[in-house]
């Protein structure tokens, strides 16, 4: 689909169609002309399932969101899975409230974020985490969570350039392109969800015309290696 830019779709955005026939929805993806997706679950099938009906589409793996509690649970057996199926990037996609700054399980998280990402390194993957709008409530001293996830978790696990990174929704909060300029590193990959002129509600990736907040330009390309498109 694009030249300059990859651009991958998240399979959660048609998980209903995926569910009744996978290799089937992702045949249809490569034929709109997708590069690559952004799985969100197995659907019930096997790693090598999953990884055969993506390739014989014409897609890449480029990523996966996976829940926190899913990668703690069994974070060798899910890592395996995700390595067979080709994906680069891991992506945490959603804290629960009881992980969320000031939380009880907040400190739990912070400290098995370093355990994940090392898990990541071993299989030749990266750790990203994709945020919503809480992380930009503010704290009691006024810093956003977000920076204040950034500033917890030590440097290797959110470093700059391949080695780890985070994975902004751009589609949320302006406040998401402000992090992008005030961070200055590079995006492995970035979620575009379009708004429309009219309303602050998402509309479907692929359907009409949406501000995504990421250009074409040199200065986004040499940020965000890929665009993933959802909703």
């Amino acid at each position: 689909m694009s030249k300059t830019l990859p651009i991958a779709v998240q399979v959660y955005s048609v998980r209903e169609e995926a569910e009744r026939d996978f290799a089937g929805t992702m045949k249809k993806l490569g034929e709109m002309g997708y590069d690559g997706v952004e799985l969100a679950g197995l659907y019930g099938k096997s790693a090598e399932e999953i990884r055969d009906s993506i390739k014989a589409a014409g897609l890449t793996a480029i990523s996966a969101h996976v829940s926190y509690d899913e990668l703690a649970g069994d974070l060798e057996k899910t890592l395996q899975d995700y390595e067979t199926i080709g994906c680069r990037y891991i992506v945490i996609p959603w804290l629960g409230e009881d992980r969320r700054f000031g939380a009880a399980l907040y400190e739990e998280t912070i400290k098995g974020i370093p355990v994940i990402s090392e898990g990541c390194k071993k299989h030749g993957m990266t750790l990203l985490y994709h945020n919503h709008d809480f992380e930009f409530a503010k704290t009691p001293d006024g810093t956003y969570a977000l920076d204040q996830l950034y500033a917890e978790v030590p440097a290797d696990v959110l470093g700059a350039g391949c080695r780890a990174g985070h994975l902004l929704d751009q589609g949320w909060r302006t406040g998401s392109q402000r992090m992008v300029e005030k961070i200055q590193r590079t995006l492995p990959a970035g979620t575009c969800k379009g708004f429309s002129a009219q309303s602050r509600w998402r509309r479907s990736a692929g359907t009409g015309r949406r501000r995504t907040g990421f250009s074409d330009s040199g200065k986004d390309r040499k940020r965000v290696r890929c665009t993933v498109a959802g909703y």
